[in-house]
């Protein structure tokens, strides 16, 4: 049940960055979201923080690929 939960969290993770530009899926922010509230509903609060968790990464981690060349020591360089 808890490799259910995990995998429920990236995959609600994967959706929500599809939903962001770049991609313009939008209708998958509320697939994500929704895969976030099945994942933690019932759970333990330390399987919904995990959940919780991999969501994020999965969904904030391809999106770091911004901050180089905006956000670096010396911007647009690399």
């Amino acid at each position: 049940m808890l490799a259910a939960r995990m995998l429920l969290g990236l995959l609600g993770g994967a959706a929500l960055w599809l939903a962001f530009p770049g991609h313009d899926v939008w209708w998958l922010a509320i697939v994500g979201c929704a895969a976030l509230a099945l994942a933690t509903a019932g759970a333990s609060w330390w399987a919904g923080a995990l959940s919780g968790l991999l969501l994020g990464l999965a969904w904030f981690t391809p999106m770091f690929t911004w901050a180089g060349t905006y956000a670096a020591l010396r911007p647009g360089l690399p």
